[in-house]
């Protein structure tokens, strides 16, 4: 009897390990797996539209935005049919080859004006997978709504397809539409396709497709499709939204990491993220319509990009919006390779500028290319700086260059084979390390073709200071024209830095790339003087007179002003020392500290100018805030000895009208959240009270609930370590900076109000982000707070808490709010600036305290 209890224990054992077994291996399974999202766009190379039964003039499809309010973003896929014989699908090639076994997750959405039919789901399939050679065609095995469920007219719906039934398409290869099997009068459950058939899987040939099909004998129907959805067991699953593409895009860095489908900027214009709004230059080119516009916010963005549509391109201004070619990348930061392209409001620059990096084969060589048979691009408004070539223009005519700052380049412009009818106009091109402009041909000597730049203008540019030539003509010999006859170049109207340009025959004669470093840039190559303006060989073909004494052909007479003093810091603020940014209308010399002045009012004392920095027209003064409470504004005085380049003086003295700063010691100096340990974590289901993902990195955090229901809490961290360790902390103040709402309204009175949680002892587990902060035991503040928004900021008064501030390390807060959510299955969340954001905009703990 012992020994058969012994068999019978070893048996339970032995199937509990089995079980533990396999729940490991798929835990583990799933661990690797991700979701993949992609957004379907009329041009995505991937899908396609096909005329099923070649029918002609009675149907219509393609991309739409809603109807309604779209599962995924802002559109959808339509189908509409207007006669019995026409037969529409949609499809693509992508899962070649998989068995339907291997599909773990199948399901899709769809929204119809017919309340019996609605657009079908259709694979292409192959009976048995694991039969090599040629294989006969099968047909197609297709998902139906109506078998499965109601369609319910005007309402989106999502099918589970592996949960429904499966007919199979009447071919005479076929035995699944056989009786018995899955003929369309007897559909299949997905259980039994695979039990009569377990090898079946998508057809793997080059026309094989999974699709959309509406027809035939479908007159009068439109229906929609979106929110796609197949996983493929141990792989990715894969989600597809069905996008209409935008006439206009927006795209901010501080968008990184948005979910796909919430809008991005609240009030703003942008409405999808994914759709109209993107994080990269180049999601924006790639989302939106050919002709449309990008307008690419203030921001520092690290990328490579393809202009390859017609479109504008605008940078917020070439101050505050940066884009800085990788190393590694396609070798110029902006490549235009379509017609019709504005190119403007930016600064354009590469990594790399630094002596260890310098000779590194993957930096970029153009800060802008354009290479081959383009036309008609118009680059305005920029600032091209530190790059191997500002403009790089080969074999490509007819573009229009104006209004640039086209500065400390090795090479301003190039121009190489044939460039005709350029016009470059009202450019600054100064301080390039070789050459403001060079004309070259790439043919080897063989001039074939010649460079020209026939019925091209040159006028109005400030070409000066260019280290070994303003302008090259660089062609010799083979069988170029002479120079000055028939291949000159226009360039009446010009500043050349001097009223009596020198010219030469000469070369250049400008040392190697990996010789010329410029000291800027940790190297020791500086300006070599003394060179002509205008060299090379067929320098006669530079026709540059009459001279002008600057671009407008007149002396310049306009007096600088003022035309602005921001400030740079938080405001109110306790800080001792503040900023404001000082811009003039034009470049300016001889600024000073003994230039400005400090208008105080209340109790504040001792306030000073302590240094100035910057150039041009930008400056940044700094001051000491003394001591008092009271307000601070900066001035420019009437005695102030500023002049511009051209030596007038400045007018409209003194300057009182620049923005103050209000100083209030009892706010005390706030710490700022850290970046690497705050963040946002979603609960993994309504009801679980548990984080199931984070995310650490991202510019902004969200609080509230999301569609599913799921609450979303933000973790704060401060380092509050630098307090005195026997302080006394007599008041504690949070001040957050809201960046937006997703799902419309106030969150903070849709959900009730703000809940605060402070970690005991200072943190709620490490100081790091985990997901069990999302229900780590803290105390939890009594107060339920309604903060009134000003200035732009949400003040919580956190000093009930003020004994959990930790004095030796991480002072931890966790932001809530009073309902976890409200059962309405739309988002309600506010988002608010994190710690990786601007330091202006970083969430601050305001800690006053006394030492005993």
């Amino acid at each position: 009897m012992h020994t058969e209890l012994h068999r019978f224990r070893a048996r339970i054992w032995s199937l509990l390990s089995l079980v533990l077994i396999v729940a490991l291996a798929a835990s583990w399974q799933n661990a690797k797996a991700a979701t993949n999202q992609y957004t379907v766009t009329p041009v995505s190379a991937d899908w396609v539209l096909v005329n099923d039964n070649n029918t002609t003039g009675d149907w219509a499809a393609g991309f739409q935005n809603g109807p309604v309010v779209s599962p995924l973003g802002n559109g959808s896929l339509f189908i509409q049919l207007n006669s019995a014989l026409a037969g529409i699908f949609y499809g693509s090639p992508k899962y070649q080859g998989t068995k339907l076994a291997d599909i773990a997750t199948l399901s899709y959405s769809t929204y119809s004006n017919n309340n019996t039919t609605a657009i079908a789901f259709q694979i292409n399939y192959d009976l048995d997978m694991t039969v090599g050679g040629a294989r006969p065609w099968f047909g197609r095995l297709i998902y139906e709504p109506y078998t499965s469920g109601s369609v319910v007219a005007n309402t989106w719906q999502t099918w589970d397809m592996l949960a429904g039934k499966w007919w199979a398409s009447n071919n005479g290869n076929s035995t699944v539409d056989d009786a018995g099997n899955c003929p369309q009068n007897s559909p299949c459950t997905w259980s039994q396709l695979l039990t009569k058939f377990p090898n079946i899987g998508i057809r793997n040939d080059s026309n094989s497709m999974i699709l959309f099909k509406a027809g035939s004998n479908w007159s009068g129907f439109r229906g929609n499709v979106d929110n796609f959805v197949i996983e493929i067991s141990g792989g990715n699953k894969d989600v597809y939204d069905f996008e209409f593409q935008p006439s206009i895009a927006y795209v901010d860095d501080d968008w990184a990491g948005t979910t796909p489908g919430t809008d991005p900027d609240g009030a703003g214009p942008a409405t999808s993220f994914g759709y109209d709004a993107f994080a990269t230059i180049q999601g924006g080119i790639d989302g939106v319509l050919s002709g449309g516009t990008v307008h690419v916010l203030a921001g520092t963005y690290n990328e490579d990009v393809n202009i390859n549509k017609p479109l504008t391109l605008s940078g917020a201004n070439s101050a505050t919006t940066i884009v800085q070619g990788p190393i590694g990348g396609n070798a110029s930061t902006f490549r235009v390779t379509a017609n019709n392209v504005v190119l403007q409001g930016f600064t354009i620059t590469r990594v790399g500028n630094n002596i260890g990096d310098w000779n590194n084969a993957g930096l970029n060589s153009a800060g802008i290319s354009i290479q081959g048979a383009y036309t008609n691009a118009v680059i305005q408004n920029n600032l091209i700086v530190g790059n191997r070539t500002g403009i790089d223009i080969n074999n490509s005519s007819g573009h229009t260059i104006q209004n640039n700052q086209i500065n400390d380049n090795r090479t301003g412009l190039l121009f190489r084979n044939k460039t005709d009818n350029m016009t470059v106009l009202d450019n600054e091109i100064k301080g390039n390390w070789t050459v403001g402009i060079l004309f070259l041909d790439a043919s080897s000597g063989t001039n074939s073709p010649e460079q020209s730049a026939h019925n091209s203008t040159f006028s109005g540019n400030d070409l000066s200071g260019n280290w070994y030539g303003q302008v090259v003509e660089r062609q010799t010999g083979g069988s170029l024209p002479a120079p000055a006859t028939t291949n000159t170049k226009n360039f009446v109207g010009n500043w050349w830095g001097t009223t009596a340009p020198v010219v030469s025959t000469a070369d250049s004669g400008e040392p190697g790339y990996a010789a010329l470093i410029p000291v800027a840039y940790g190297g020791s190559a500086t300006p070599p003087g003394g060179k002509p303006d205008i060299l090379g060989p067929a320098s006669a073909n530079i026709i540059y007179q009459p001279l002008c004494f600057n671009p407008t052909c007149a002396p310049d007479v306009t007096a600088p002003t003022v035309s602005s003093i921001v400030r740079v810091n938080t405001n109110p603020t306790a800080a001792a020392s503040v900023n404001f940014t000082v811009t003039f209308s034009e470049d300016v010399t001889g600024v000073d500290a003994l230039d400005f002045a400090l208008m105080t009012t209340g109790g504040i004392s001792g306030a000073s100018v302590t240094s100035v920095s910057g150039s041009g027209s930008t400056y940044t003064v700094s001051v000491n805030t003394g001591a008092g409470d009271g307000t601070i504004r900066l001035d420019v005085s009437a005695t102030a000895t500023i002049s511009d380049l051209a030596n007038n003086a400045m007018t409209s003295l003194p300057f009182t009208s620049g923005e103050i700063y209000t100083i209030d010691r009892s706010l005390g100096t706030p710490f700022y959240s850290v970046a690497s340990q705050d963040g946002w974590i979603l609960e993994t289901n309504e009801t679980s009270n548990k984080g199931g993902s984070l995310n650490s990195g991202a510019k902004f955090l969200n609080i509230g609930d999301d569609e599913a229901n799921r609450q979303y809490r933000a973790v704060l961290s401060f380092d509050t370590s630098t307090l005195p360790d026997n302080a006394v902390v007599s008041s504690v103040l949070l001040r957050i900076k809201p960046k937006g709402v997703v799902g419309g309204g106030n969150p903070i009175n849709i959900l009730k109000g703000f809940k605060v949680d402070m970690a005991t002892n200072g943190v709620f587990g490490a100081p790091g982000l985990e997901l069990s902060d999302f229900y780590a035991t803290g105390v939890t503040l009594n107060d339920i707070f309604k903060p009134a928004l000003t200035g732009g900021w949400y003040s919580l008064d956190l000093s009930a808490g003020a004994s959990q501030i930790n004095l030796t390390g991480a002072t931890q807060i966790r932001l809530r709010f009073k309902l976890d959510d409200n059962n309405n299955h739309i988002a309600n969340i506010l988002q608010i600036f994190s710690g990786n954001a601007a330091l202006a905009k970083r969430p601050q703990l305001i800690v006053n305290y006394s030492v005993p």
